[in-house]
């Protein structure tokens, strides 16, 4: 399974706004269905859901983050501790 998040940042820009992540998600989705792996795209409702059900004791944490950045970083490791999963980010200039 192939993970990615979007929307964490809850800043009202959509995936479509940015053309270089919408090209890289249609890319890594395209490579899921050619090679039969499962894909899922994490939102932030995804993320707090995740949190409530396996890491309670981290929420606070999460909401005290300074910057958005920091839950994605953050998020990506409880990703992979539950799922043990590869997760693909994508680097806007």
């Amino acid at each position: 399974m192939i993970h990615q998040i979007y929307g964490i940042f809850n800043d009202g820009i959509k995936l479509e706004d940015i053309s270089i992540f919408k090209e890289a998600v249609s890319k890594t989705k395209q490579f899921c269905d050619d090679n039969n792996y499962e894909y899922k795209m994490w939102s932030l409702e995804d993320c707090e859901k995740l949190l409530a059900e396996h890491y309670p004791e981290y929420i606070q944490l999460w909401n005290d983050f300074t910057y958005p950045v920091q839950r994605a970083d953050f998020i990506r490791y409880c990703i992979l501790n539950t799922y043990v999963v590869v997760i693909l980010t994508v680097i806007l200039d």
